[in-house]
């Protein structure tokens, strides 16, 4: 747990926060599960990083049918794939249109009071899956 600071240099104006204090999961309809920290947007817009195939065609073509927000990581039932964890040198070119404010708009929503239950918590308190 913890906050997380961005290893990459930073120049110019920076859209998006350099800081990550834990994982987002987006599980879709196709039952694509994708995992990322929540400051995946800082490296798609501020360093360019190109997103894989696969996870750029959820997020623009594909019904988000649930998500997570955790300091930890999630649910073991759920295995979802790691995207967006940068280390060393990575990928880099340009996101399709639209792509950064539709997965920016999934990111919000993780926080916000929609409900959908994948998963029926076990106590009270795990209010995590909507």
């Amino acid at each position: 747990m913890g906050w997380h600071d961005c290893e990459y240099l930073h120049t110019g104006t920076l859209k998006y926060g350099t800081k990550s204090s834990g994982d987002v999961t987006l599980v879709f309809a196709n039952d694509h599960a994708w995992v990322m920290p929540d400051m995946i947007l800082h490296y798609v817009a501020d360093h360019s990083w190109a997103p894989p195939v696969a996870f750029v065609h959820d997020v623009m073509a594909v019904e988000c049918t649930g998500s997570e927000r955790r300091q930890t990581r999630g649910r073991p039932e759920i295995r979802p794939v790691p995207v967006g964890y940068l280390s060393g040198s990575f990928q880099t070119g340009s996101a399709p249109a639209g792509f950064l404010e539709k997965l920016e708009a999934l990111m919000k929503k993780v926080g916000s009071d929609y409900t959908l239950t994948l998963v029926k918590p076990k106590a009270p308190q795990d209010k995590v899956w909507r």
